[in-house]
């Protein structure tokens, strides 16, 4: 065999490997699996190292700084006949139910709703921590219902949520259909 011809199969083959990689990845399951991978290690990367990571140190006794000792649950046991823990525990659950789903009716038909800048009224009376914010946390410029009097319509209602200051609520968006209320809460204990 020749120099030349030698020449001339290497080429070959490596057409014949490139076209078999080339067929290899334009099927559908290959594809597929291809466009998944980088997510899936970016997201293994930033959420699933931290998540097993932080299982690891629940297990362990770490001061600041120092090197930690494996203790098994021994922090779940302390943490279970802490009263802080529980009490921080009903914390969380009321404040995330009453603060993020249930919202004040403040207006209802026939209401006069005053918005300014430093207060919202019902029927002449202020309701407290009702200032309007102009610009959300990040300093964007936020959107409000015009400054003014107002009558609530018949089938609509204002609605405030004015345990924060930062609730997007009335203030912000204006009335809301009566028919979009899904339900009511009622209070079970009162104190």
């Amino acid at each position: 065999m020749s120099a030349q011809t030698e020449s001339l199969r290497l080429p070959a083959a490596r057409l014949r490997a490139s076209r078999s990689f080339q067929r290899w990845t334009e099927r559908e399951s290959v594809f597929s699996w291809l466009m998944i991978i980088p997510p899936m290690a970016f997201l293994l990367a930033l959420v699933g190292y931290p998540f097993i990571y932080g299982i690891w140190l629940s297990l362990e006794n770490r001061p600041v700084a120092q090197a930690g000792t494996f203790i098994g649950l021994a922090n779940f046991v302390a943490d279970f006949h802490d009263p802080v823990f529980w009490q921080v525990v009903q914390n969380t659950f009321v404040y995330t139910g009453a603060a993020t789903v249930l919202k004040m009716i403040g207006g209802l038909r026939g209401d006069e709703v005053d918005v300014e800048a430093g207060w919202v009224a019902v029927n002449g009376k202020r309701l407290a921590n009702s200032a309007t914010l102009t610009r959300d946390s990040a300093g964007r410029p936020l959107t409000h219902v015009v400054w003014g009097k107002r009558r609530v319509g018949t089938e609509e209602v204002w609605l405030f949520g004015l345990n924060n200051r930062r609730s997007w609520d009335s203030r912000y968006f204006g009335p809301i259909p009566f028919r979009a209320i899904r339900g009511v809460a009622e209070p079970l204990v009162t104190w």
